[in-house]
């Protein structure tokens, strides 16, 4: 299989740092960032192949491929006219109907590239994008997509400032089927992101394909300086998904968000001003931080899953406005008890995943490779406590909100969120 490295750009953002440097060469940690994507292709069992396709510096590229041994076959290919992300694949030595690997050449990542893979595979995907949170959505593309992981939309930057949007952003690397080309101009420069995908999942078979590994762009100063530091630390190590991780799970109301009974539209949820900051010191600490919240409001009726997302999309807004972000939301829409008027049916049922059940930390654990020894439960009920010391996590309590009112006690109480993160972080 074949991968294809985007590295043609001239890095005007990085051009302080990089001056006369290729930015995919700019050393991080001693090691170039191409160096990265170049790893992940050697770890598959799948990429046998990599094309590398450059414009600018891009003599730069064949000496660092020269002076390197790769387990790859690897060619530099350098643009006459710079195309774009997507035009740039009308340089490269394609068969019609065979898939290949994407990736952009100022992404520091390691993932499981295989994985994404076989998911493009299994879904029949004529497009995979791997996507993820991050700290900036509001100058990301963000894709929409469904619970089956089907993309509907994609939103390119400049976002409406008058919509939330979820924080499900495009990692700059993607399965492709080379029929795309079909679609791409061989003279006019394209981009992926704000030409080519937003049509494409309108017509095709677009799927999104989501990872808590690690995948950064180091574009700018600031980013670079992060990413360095992240490298550093083992952050993008640990964040592979052979390695277990420690994870925080999170009430939702009176924990991230100011408690108003049933919250049924996105103008009455309101952060507390602390909870960002305080989930923004997980994400730097390297926890996985996942909502699981019970949303009974779905079976009384008063509010449709639609709706919901909605709320969850402004949550997932203004903490990316502070840069913060959840690596998931999971909720229960159920409620025991029947026979109310006006009820939704469908959600009366006693299941597993409403608190103090598990499920939704099952699901979670299914979904992610989590270490349950080092994780944490933030709530403010009983139902929230029970939750945790039943799953085996250990438990906080938060006086915001419920303030943890009943005779199950959790391991230790704190005041609210930014209490609580504090308490972990001298823990760990």
């Amino acid at each position: 299989m074949k991968a294809i490295i985007l590295a043609g750009g001239k890095g005007t953002r990085l051009q302080a740092v990089s001056k006369d440097m290729a930015k995919p060469l700019v050393p991080i940690a001693g090691k170039a960032v191409i160096d990265y994507c170049l790893e992940c292709c050697e770890q598959s069992n799948y990429i046998d192949t990599v094309y590398i396709v450059t414009h600018h510096f891009s003599e730069q590229f064949e000496q660092h491929i020269n002076q390197h041994n790769y387990n790859l076959t690897i060619s530099c290919i350098k643009e006459t006219k710079p195309l774009g992300t997507a035009g740039a694949l009308h340089s490269v030595p394609l068969q019609p109907n065979e898939n290949v690997v994407i990736f952009y050449g100022d992404i520091v990542c390691y993932f499981d590239v295989d994985n994404c893979i076989k998911f493009h595979y299994q879904k029949k995907a004529f497009a995979t994008l791997v996507v993820h949170p991050n700290d900036h959505p509001h100058d990301s593309d963000i894709v929409i997509a469904n619970d089956q992981q089907k993309i509907t939309a994609i939103c390119s930057k400049p976002h409406d400032k008058n919509k939330f949007y979820p924080n499900c952003v495009n990692a700059g690397c993607y399965v492709l089927n080379t029929s795309i080309l079909q679609q791409i101009s061989s003279s006019i420069p394209s981009d992926f992101g704000r030409d080519i995908f937003p049509q494409c999942v309108k017509e095709k078979t677009c799927f999104a394909y989501n990872t808590a590994e690690y995948l950064k762009d180091m574009g700018t100063p600031a980013r670079l300086t992060q990413v360095e530091a992240d490298v550093i630390s083992n952050k993008v190590v640990n964040n592979h998904r052979k390695n277990k991780r420690p994870t925080v799970f999170l009430d939702r109301d009176g924990v991230i968000n100011i408690e108003r009974s049933y919250i049924t539209s996105p103008d009455m949820l309101e952060l507390y001003p602390f909870a960002a900051k305080a989930i923004a010191q997980l994400n730097q600490q390297g926890f996985l931080v996942i909502v699981i919240t019970n949303q009974a409001a779905v079976a009384r009726n008063l509010i449709t899953l639609t709706q919901l997302n909605s709320i969850h999309n402004k949550l997932e807004t203004l903490l990316g406005q502070q840069g913060a972000f959840v690596d998931a939301i999971y909720f229960c829409p159920h409620h025991p008890h029947k026979g109310f008027e006006g009820e939704n049916k469908m959600f009366k049922k006693d299941c597993e995943c409403r608190k103090p059940k598990t499920g939704m930390i099952q699901q979670a654990m299914t979904d992610f490779n989590i270490d349950l020894q080092r994780s944490y439960l933030i709530g403010d009920s009983q139902r929230d406590i029970v939750c945790g010391k039943t799953a085996g996590v250990q438990t906080i309590g938060v006086q915001t909100g419920h303030g943890v009112k009943g005779d199950i006690k959790p391991d230790i109480m704190c005041s609210d969120i930014l209490d609580a993160v504090r308490y972990i972080q001298q823990k760990t």
